[in-house]
């Protein structure tokens, strides 16, 4: 074991040791710790870089418990997710009821597809299929998240869709290797690095485990000094020569101890298959449903809503009901429009009274 892991060391530094982007500060680190750092960063690249292209399927729980709001609730949770990275499609669906108790019954989540050119999302039970330009936004709920993150990005991270590359890129990244304070060896397999994060405010550590690819196996957030705010559990499985996670536990706590809210997601990755070829289909509108003649399609790049298929049952006058932001939006602007038209009427009415009591 320690010559294999003797072996994988070398290997790792012969590879970055001429990068310039692996150059970490003296007086950050001493040599040994510096040496550690590079190794383990340099590991864990690698095998995020080997993963391609994928299929998975993930179930699991949600659970939010606040005490600011005064409920605690878990969901079950599924999730679908399709990508190939080489040609910049990326297929994210998620399916849960919603987790606050005052609108149970109602659900969260949707399908969201991002292409070179375009995005295409729906809102789970929604009867409308949206194409936008590309880099438009996630629909409310739906969350899409880069597999590569996990165990290095915590929860609101992760729900953000936090880049992983853009974490550690040097020298921005907030976990970029210039900013490392600690790198330690605790075992010939388990590492130990940690951050300053929030300006000396809160220290992130996270453990790597060499004998799965230099993966996340652990990462805490906390205070300096304090509890822990955030806590990842992750468990990797080999895949196709590549590292991959099976199991995933995400906990993030706010607040104080009499108002705190604590979020957790607990999943299960099911992968269909690792680097191999994706049906272009799960990246086109074709692949939203399986009876996409009961969905209405409406293309919005031009700017404005462009309805190009709806289901057949439906009569020619059939409008698709908005999905997400976009019906927020209108109801506000409706409103607005009332309120303009009452104060409008309000003021004609005003004046004609006056010009009664004038006469």
């Amino acid at each position: 074991m320690r010559s294999s892991i003797g072996k994988s060391v070398l290997s790792a530094l012969a590879i970055f040791a001429g990068s310039s982007r692996m150059v970490l500060s003296a007086e950050t680190l001493a040599a040994g710790q510096a040496d550690v750092a590079r190794l383990v960063l340099a590991g864990y690249r690698d095998n995020r870089e080997r993963l391609r292209s994928g299929i998975y399927r993930a179930t699991g729980k949600r659970s939010y418990n606040s005490k600011r709001h005064g409920f605690d609730t878990t969901v079950d949770m599924s999730l679908f997710c399709a990508f190939d990275f080489d040609r910049q499609l990326f297929r994210f669906d998620r399916t849960e009821p919603h987790f606050n108790p005052k609108t149970a019954g109602d659900s969260m989540g949707g399908k969201f597809v991002r292409t070179v050119d375009r995005v295409i999302q729906r809102h789970d039970g929604g009867d409308t299929v949206t194409i936008q330009p590309a880099g438009a936004r996630p629909l409310h709920g739906i969350l899409p998240f880069d597999i590569r993150g996990i165990g290095s990005l915590n929860l609101p991270e992760v729900e953000r869709g936090t880049q992983v590359e853009r974490a550690f890129a040097s020298p921005a990244g907030f976990l970029a290797e210039e900013k490392i304070e600690a790198a330690v060896a605790e075992s010939d397999r388990i590492y130990r690095l940690s951050w300053l994060l929030a300006n000396g405010q809160a220290r992130r550590t996270i453990w790597f485990d060499a004998a799965a690819g230099y993966s996340p196996i652990r990462l805490e957030d906390r205070y300096v000094p304090g509890e822990a705010m955030a806590i990842v559990e992750v468990a990797w499985s080999n895949e196709s020569g590549v590292w991959v996670p099976s199991t995933a536990r995400l906990e993030t706590r706010t607040g104080s101890l009499e108002t705190q809210d604590i979020r957790s997601y607990s999943i299960a990755f099911y992968w269909k298959q690792v680097n191999g070829p994706v049906p272009d289909r799960l990246f086109a509108v074709e692949g939203m449903e399986d009876d996409t003649d009961e969905l209405f399609v409406v293309d919005t790049r031009l700017g404005q809503p462009i309805l190009i298929k709806k289901p057949e049952s439906a009569p020619l006058t059939s409008r698709p009901v908005r999905d997400g932001r976009t019906a927020g939006w209108a109801i506000v602007i409706g409103a607005s429009i009332l309120a303009c038209c009452a104060l409008l009427s309000y003021y004609v009415f005003r004046r004609r009274i006056r010009g009664v009591r004038g006469t």
